[in-house]
């Protein structure tokens, strides 16, 4: 269809708005190959221009002409400059500058163009995120974007998440282009607004954590020390840690094996500390319970039980009960649970304070499930029957009065079992 219009442009240019407005599924291929068909593109770019012009940014779906330009840019490349350059200038057509950029095969002065357009506030920063789609800057060597990507780091935060989404994109399944941009990756993560707290879409999360595992394979403690700090800075946050979790505990993860004596004295004083948003927020990202339902123990287990029952001992009054919030306390023996060495020795050493057994007792209860609890119950039993006669007296009595509650709450779940089960008869 595009090479018949191309023959006959102005018996259907009158109908060029409708081209202009709605989805356009084949916007692209029609625009493109009009573009190469075209020998004088300037009559459809003018009309088009003026259309856009006179339509409600809504409503509007440039694709066409942004497509067209990049079909024209081959036999008339100083026509597409132009008409970026004049789009640039418009007050009115400066917002489609970016979309219409995007497809014709950009230069760095065309991206440094729009950046220029972004620090003067006329088109948002948002946009230049379309750059990181479509693999629309392959054609730049690693400089360019090295370059631009320095720009967008004068426009805060926002800024920064762009650079990083736009350069992640870029040498992504490239590793010549992987090779030639790590010292900007590095760069780019080290520089403080690539923060967490400002962090804006989960994509980002995804692109940090993968870069930034790549990064301390090499013997990086300075990005060690960097990264710990902007994560215990989102800690003190209100964002929900289901934001967090899955990107950055691999991260936490690589430092305590490689880091440890870089990253640890940071998260010690932030499990440490006052706030108790950050120990909830860190005891999440670092902590598990147990073992159940294939979930393995929480990232800060890397570490070896050794260590952790030093630092204990460094700090009796306050770690131990931070350790009891976060650390694994069973695992399977059969068809029963016995305590993990790490959480009868906390028990063992520390069992006379209460804020270690109450924060234990808090993670005792059952978890989300389906099905009857007494088999959860009957596991705990076994367990608390193993402390019934520990030689610490706070740990006999705690132990015996949670064997009072759970058999108390097995009759219960019996009952209901049993309820359950005669109504289903009936």
């Amino acid at each position: 269809m595009a090479e018949e219009c191309a023959r006959d442009l102005p018996s259907w240019l009158e109908h060029l708005p409708i081209l202009f407005q709605g989805e356009q599924r084949k916007a692209y291929a029609f625009g493109l190959r009009l573009g190469q068909c075209l020998e004088d593109p300037g009559p459809f770019i003018d009309l088009a221009l003026k259309v856009l012009a006179g339509l409600p940014k809504e409503k509007t779906n440039p694709r066409v002409l942004a497509a067209f330009l990049r079909g024209a840019k081959a036999l008339n490349p100083d026509r597409v400059q132009r008409t970026l350059e004049a789009v640039a200038a418009d007050e009115i057509l400066c917002r489609y500058l970016v979309e219409l950029t995007q497809l014709a095969n950009p230069s760095l002065s065309d991206l440094e163009c729009m950046l220029r357009l972004v620090l003067t506030g006329r088109i948002p920063i948002t946009e230049l995120k379309l750059f990181a789609s479509g693999s629309v800057l392959d054609h730049l060597p690693p400089d360019d974007l090295i370059a631009f990507t320095n720009g967008l780091l004068m426009c805060g935060s926002m800024g920064a998440w762009t650079a990083f989404d736009i350069l992640f994109m870029y040498q992504h399944g490239k590793p010549e282009h992987w090779e030639a941009c790590q010292p900007q990756f590095h760069k780019l993560l080290m520089h403080p607004e690539l923060n967490l707290v400002e962090q804006h879409e989960a994509i980002d999360l995804y692109s940090w954590q993968e870069t930034a595992s790549k990064l301390l394979e090499g013997k990086d403690p300075e990005l060690a020390l960097d990264l710990t700090q902007k994560i215990l800075a989102s800690c003190a946050t209100d964002r929900s840690r289901l934001d967090f979790d899955d990107a950055l505990q691999p991260v936490l993860r690589a430092m305590l094996e490689c880091y440890r004596d870089t990253v640890w004295p940071l998260l010690s004083d932030a499990l440490l500390s006052n706030d108790a948003r950050a120990i909830d927020n860190l005891t999440g990202l670092l902590g598990s319970r147990f073992e159940e339902n294939g979930e393995e123990p929480g990232v800060l287990f890397a570490l070896p039980d050794d260590f952790l029952l030093e630092w204990c001992e460094a700090c009796p009054t306050n770690a131990p009960p931070a350790l009891a919030r976060m650390m694994p306390l069973f695992r399977h023996q059969g068809d029963n649970w016995v305590w993990r060495s790490l959480a009868r020795a906390i028990i063992d050493r520390y069992g006379e304070q209460r804020a270690v057994l109450s924060a234990i007792a808090s993670y005792l209860g059952p978890p989300s499930m389906w099905g009857s609890l007494v088999p959860y119950y009957e596991r705990l039993v076994y367990t608390l029957e193993q402390l019934r006669h520990h030689p610490i007296p706070e740990v006999r009595c705690w132990a015996i009065e949670l064997l009072r509650y759970v058999q108390e709450e097995i009759e219960c779940e019996s009952i209901r079992d049993n309820n359950e089960y005669d109504g289903d008869l009936s």
